[in-house]
């Protein structure tokens, strides 16, 4: 929904009404989508286990705590290298090669979780 407004607000070169809006709230909604998107993912990092949800253990969280910090150390450092190119970009290429490359079994984000998530906890407010 936010990336939609982002988009709409693009096209009808709404951007210049942007300084009206006061920095907390710009902050505040920031860091809302951050933990909307956060709080999903954390799906993630657990399997089912005999029928129960259980934390990662073992080699499977090993691999995904090692493409994470793959992940932080290339946002992190490759804007030394150019700026010219997102960091976050080059970060999704990488790693998906590294995981295609080396045929790692990771679970894959799905959207509909999150949508799902998301959805839910605005028609509860209804």
């Amino acid at each position: 929904m936010a990336g939609i407004l982002q988009i709409l607000v693009g096209l009808f070169k709404l951007g210049k009404f942007i300084r009206l809006v006061p920095q907390p709230v710009m902050y505040g909604f920031v860091n809302g989508l951050a933990v909307i998107i956060f709080t999903p993912q954390l799906g993630q990092f657990k399997t089912i286990v005999n029928g129960q949800t259980t934390w990662l253990t073992g080699e499977p969280l090993w691999i995904m705590l090692g493409l994470v910090a793959l992940t932080i150390a290339i946002i992190l450092l490759f804007p030394k290298i150019t700026k010219a190119i997102p960091a976050s970009l080059v970060a999704i290429i990488v790693v998906f090669i590294v995981v295609l490359g080396f045929n790692i079994d990771i679970k894959t984000v799905e959207l509909w979780p999150a949508v799902l998530w998301i959805c839910n906890g605005l028609l509860r407010k209804v």
